[in-house]
């Protein structure tokens, strides 16, 4: 499972997580660290399917499996609760999701684990973009971008993506001028790491097309939206 998940073969990587939690669930039984993380590999293939509704009662099962395995406030928690909180988000209950988000980035920032919290960060200052507070937004988005230099350099995609996020961020604030040359950096970024055509760049674009539209730079705008709908 793990293996085509990184090789991006979702349908694969759900039939092999999915007989891998059957598996350890009938010999080590429902509540065991295997069978829970078999189950959250499960839940994950799920996800990048866009399989939201279905993920979501497995992500709740993993989640109050590593309560009792680990206690409430590990880092594997942490993991869960965000990616639960991805979950509620996407299937149009944003208001349950901010607990979930919150609860995970405390989790991390005690857990010293720098990776874990510029994800949890960054997952949780998306879901204030989703619900229009730009302010806070740029705050999540802002705190997890040193976090991620001192990780990955200044060369990598998830760079790339934090400084879309925040040009998302200064957009929803109407600081249009301020957005426009993080969505530039970010674009080239992912462009380097993941090739122009690319799917995942699809998102930055878009923003980068509004921001220079709200500039009154419609040509370049217009290239932008093209640019989405040749990839979509």
């Amino acid at each position: 499972a793990r293996a085509f998940d990184a090789q991006g073969q979702n349908e694969q990587a759900e039939a092999a997580a999915r007989e891998s939690y059957e598996l350890r669930r009938d010999h080590l039984g429902q509540v065991h660290e295997k069978t829970a993380d078999s189950l959250n590999l499960y839940a994950n293939a799920l996800t990048a399917q866009g399989r939201h509704a279905e993920a979501d009662p497995a992500y709740r099962q993993v989640l109050g499996m590593y309560e009792v395995l680990y206690g409430p406030k590990h880092s594997r928690v942490a993991i869960v609760l965000s990616n639960l909180g991805n979950s509620l988000r996407r299937t149009g209950r944003g208001r349950q999701a901010n607990a979930l988000y919150r609860r995970a980035v405390a989790i991390a920032e005690i857990s010293g684990d720098k990776v874990l919290l510029a994800q949890c960060l960054n997952n949780y200052g998306w879901y204030l973009h989703t619900q229009g507070d730009g302010e806070k937004s740029e705050t999540q988005f802002r705190r997890a971008m040193p976090l991620a230099l001192q990780i990955v350099g200044p060369e990598h995609a998830f760079i790339g993506v934090l400084h879309a996020n925040i040009g998302y961020a200064l957009l929803d604030q109407g600081r249009a001028a301020e957005a426009e040359p993080e969505f530039a950096r970010g674009l080239a970024l992912l462009e380097k790491g993941m090739g122009p055509d690319s799917p995942d760049i699809v998102e930055t674009l878009g923003g980068y097309a509004k921001a220079l539209a709200a500039l009154q730079r419609a040509d370049e705008a217009e290239g932008m939206f093209r640019r989405v709908r040749t990839i979509t």
